[in-house]
Parts: structure tokens; C-alpha cells; sequence
């Protein structure tokens, strides 16, 4: 690497990395450092909101590092406009998050006289550091070293022991073992960083996930309300008040109400839809069935147990997750929901929910994989037919970018064959957009609007990521 990357000597190269400054776009960038190489790889493969990365060599005292300034997609601006191309969006819309530098050392103690000089040099500059070291790489696991906060910008020094050889004998000496080499890591990352902690990221993800939970009960808490069926509402709501207290995962602390609650639902409703009209039977399949699979979507693989005989009495099927060693809920009353009334309103949140899911309810990927092809069919016909709804674009937007990223892929990887998809990359990517900014005209949740705008910016920057709407049972 350092003999093809240019030699970049703009600046302090330490003063750049001790405070992030944010509001340097790539544009910018590019101008002030021409010799950089600018690539669509994240440094740790993380590619969350990565918009591209920029590579020279520097000099930091004697040594040659590898500079690597990583800009991420910034927040959405008000309203979530989406930029007319990628110079817009390279100008505007990526901005510097993170500054990465590396340098390699054949010998274990020339790496720590160099972090020990460097260490010595920013102490000056940015005082006591914390004795420890926090880095979103697998591979700096266990590098030790030390952080320092200077104003938002978290500054890492570590050295990251060399990865074992497979082929060294476990009897080296000591000695031998300390050649093995080592890595100094110096990374400065802004809040929101791609390249933040771990745990920083797995809250992201937790968020998320918590959004389209809360979502989904909402929308069942409606669907309570569309049926008007009170014998059943008591028990569907207070197993949503559960649900969103999210302890009803948890055996310890789960309320011993909530499974008798449940199962009370469960045939309660098979006992009073067939008596209710169209509308209303739907919406209260649809209203079961989100409660039943938010609160208890697998079960054991047991049929004797009282659970699994209840719902099997009442009509909900299962599919066998072999490598879990589950049975899961094929949630037979969504579809039910969706067939008895599929434009009103129960019928329609059913449609919604079936597309979010790749229109397939089924375990351990047994209706094959290429769930993005089912999304664009039903999703597509139902925008022929007149429907409005931006999530439906937002869903068919989704499974053409899946179509993207497949072509995107590695040859030889596990999830999916990129050559088929080759040829409609492009096409797919342009559909992908045009159905973004379309449920970006009508989008009224924050969360889903800022996944839209993101996803759309990704695709407007040629970014690809693992495809979404591919089932791979592993």
C-alpha cells in the first residue's frame, strides 16, 4: 500500500487527528489533499454509512503511516431532500467522521518505542489519557493502548499485537514471538462515526429495532380498533403493554399473565371471526397475529407442550428451523388478513407487513431466496392499481436495491451469485431511486424517513452493501 498511495503533506498530521472537524465534505477534501486515493472501502469493512475513504501516506516524526480520512453519509437535512446526483452528494453530503492511520512494524519493539513516542507527543497536546483502548475493528481486539477526548472528537493510540501464524509452533520462544511484528493504530472518529465503538453501533441497531417493533404494535393497537371485537381487545392490549415494557422476552422478569392472556387471544379469535364480516374479521386476524408473533414467534420443537397444542388447535402452523431448534410461527392469519380484505384497512396493513417480510412468512428459507423478486411483483402491481401508500415504494425501492447490491457482490461468496444480477445493476439502482424519492414525497415517520434518505444517498454514491431481501438460513 505505501508504495502506490501518494505522499500527503498538507498538514500536521496529529493536529488533524486531535480534533474531527465535521463540516469538511469530500469535496473539499479532494481539493486540499490531490494526492489522496479515494476508494468505497471501509477501513474495517463496516460499511454502515460509509460514503468513501481517503488514503496517503504521512509522516507523523519519522515514521510513514497510512492515512486513511473516512467520510460518512451525513445527516439527512430538513425534509430529507435527496441530492440531484453523486457530485451533489460527494459536495454536500459526505463529511469527514474519522481519521485512521496505521503503520506496521516487522519488529514488536520498534512499534511500542514508536506508540510511546507518539503517546508522549498528543499527552502534550491533549493531556492524561484513559489507560485503554476502543476500536470498531474485529481485528483490534485486543490491541492495547490508551483514548483521549478532545472537545466530540475520541482519539485511540493502540498497538495491535500481530495475528498468529497457523503454521507457528506453539513452543516458540518468547523472543521469537515478540518479532512477530506488531501495528500502531492512531484514530481520531467524531460522534456517528461508522468506525465508532461497537457498542455505539449495536445501540444504533437496537434502536432501530425497537422503532419497527413499536411500530408494528401501533399498528396492531389500530387493528384492535377496526375489529371491534372488546372480549379479545383487554387481553391484545395488555399484551402490547407488555411487549412495548419489552420484558416479556425475558423469563425472569415476564409478567405470568402474559401467556394465558395470550392464549386466551389466540382462541378467542378463531372462536369469533368466522362470525364477524370481511372488514372486521381481517382486522382482527391481523391484530392476533402481530401480538402473537411479537410475543411468542417460536416455540419448542415439542408438539406435546400445552403452548404449541393451543395454537395448533386454533390454526396457526408452524415450520421447523432445524438449526435452531425451534419451531416458528408461518403467521397464516397475516395472509388470512390479507385475503379476506386486501384493500380495506386491515387487509392493507396486512399487504404492507407481508412486503416488509419479502412476502414470505415462511422459516429456515423455504420458499427460496430470492425474496426482492416477490417484493417488486405484488408491490409494483399494487402502485399499477392506484395505491398511494409511501411505504410500498418504499418496500419496492428496498428490493431493487437489493438487486444492486447482489450485483455487487464478492465471486464466491456464500449469500448469493453476483452474475445474474449483473446485467440489471443499473437499471435496478435507477428504479431503487426513483421509488425513494417517491416515498420521500409521502413518509410522515422520522426513523423510516431517514433509512429512505440514506438508503437512496447510498445508491446515488454507487455504495453497495449486503442485499436486504435475500433469505440465507445459516
Amino acid at each position: 500500500m505505501p508504495s502506490v498511495l501518494g505522499n500527503d503533506a498538507s498538514g500536521d498530521a496529529l493536529a488533524l487527528i486531535s480534533t474531527i472537524d465535521t463540516s469538511i465534505t469530500l469535496g473539499a477534501w479532494r481539493k486540499a489533499h490531490p494526492v489522496d486515493s479515494v476508494v468505497s472501502i471501509s477501513i474495517t469493512g463496516n460499511n454502515e454509512r460509509l460514503c468513501r475513504t481517503s488514503i496517503a501516506n504521512v509522516k507523523v516524526g519519522v515514521q510513514t503511516m497510512i492515512r486513511s480520512a473516512v467520510f460518512d453519509m451525513s445527516a439527512p437535512p430538513i425534509s430529507e431532500k435527496l441530492p440531484a446526483d453523486s457530485v451533489e452528494a460527494f459536495n454536500q453530503f459526505c463529511t469527514l467522521r474519522t481519521i485512521w492511520m496505521s503503520a506496521s512494524f516487522p519488529d514488536s519493539a520498534d512499534a511500542r518505542i514508536f506508540a510511546d513516542s507518539v503517546r508522549g507527543t498528543i499527552a502534550v497536546r491533549l493531556g492524561t489519557a484513559k489507560p485503554q483502548a476502543s476500536l470498531f475493528t474485529y481485528e483490534a481486539d485486543k490491541a492495547v493502548g490508551n483514548t483521549w477526548t478532545n472537545q466530540a472528537t475520541t482519539i485511540v493510540l493502540a498497538v495491535q499485537p500481530a495475528m498468529k501464524d497457523p503454521s507457528d509452533s506453539s513452543r516458540a520462544t518468547d523472543s521469537a514471538k515478540a518479532r512477530r511484528g506488531s501495528r500502531v493504530l492512531l484514530v481520531g472518529y467524531a460522534p456517528g462515526s461508522t468506525l465508532q465503538t461497537f457498542d455505539a453501533h449495536w445501540e444504533r441497531e437496537k434502536q432501530q429495532l425497537d422503532h419497527d417493533a413499536k411500530f408494528a404494535y401501533g399498528v396492531a393497537d389500530s387493528a384492535i380498533g377496526w375489529a371491534n371485537a372488546p372480549a379479545i381487545a383487554t387481553d391484545l392490549r395488555f399484551i402490547i403493554g407488555q411487549l412495548r415494557d419489552a420484558q416479556i422476552r425475558d423469563d425472569s422478569k415476564q409478567d405470568p399473565r402474559v401467556i394465558p392472556a395470550l392464549l386466551r387471544a389466540v382462541k378467542a379469535t378463531h372462536d369469533i371471526a368466522p362470525s364477524l364480516p370481511a372488514p372486521r374479521r381481517a382486522a382482527l386476524f391481523l391484530a392476533t397475529d402481530i401480538v402473537l408473533f411479537g410475543a411468542l414467534p417460536f416455540v419448542p420443537t415439542d408438539t406435546t407442550q400445552p403452548t404449541n397444542r393451543a395454537l395448533t388447535a386454533a390454526g396457526i402452523t408452524f415450520d421447523n428451523l432445524p438449526i435452531d431448534d425451534m419451531l416458528q410461527n408461518t403467521r397464516p392469519w397475516l395472509w388470512e388478513a390479507y385475503h379476506l380484505d386486501s384493500l380495506g384497512r386491515g387487509g392493507h396493513a396486512a399487504f404492507v407487513e407481508l412486503l416488509s417480510l419479502g412476502w414470505s412468512t415462511r422459516g429456515a428459507c423455504n420458499e427460496g431466496g430470492s425474496d426482492h423478486e416477490k417484493i417488486i411483483e405484488h408491490g409494483e402491481a399494487a402502485l399499477r392499481r392506484g395505491d398511494t401508500d409511501p411505504m410500498v415504494h418504499y418496500y419496492v425501492a428496498s428490493a431493487y436495491k437489493t438487486i444492486w447490491d447482489s450485483a455487487h457482490m464478492p465471486e464466491g461468496n456464500e449469500l448469493v451469485d453476483p452474475a445474474p444480477y449483473r446485467p440489471r445493476a443499473d437499471a435496478a439502482r435507477s428504479k431503487a431511486i426513483e421509488h425513494f424519492r417517491a416515498a420521500l414525497a409521502g413518509l410522515r415517520d422520522g426513523p423510516e424517513r431517514r433509512l429512505a434518505w440514506i438508503d437512496a444517498v447510498k445508491l446515488i454514491l454507487g455504495r453497495s452493501e449486503q442485499p436486504e431481501h435475500i433469505c440465507f438460513y445459516d
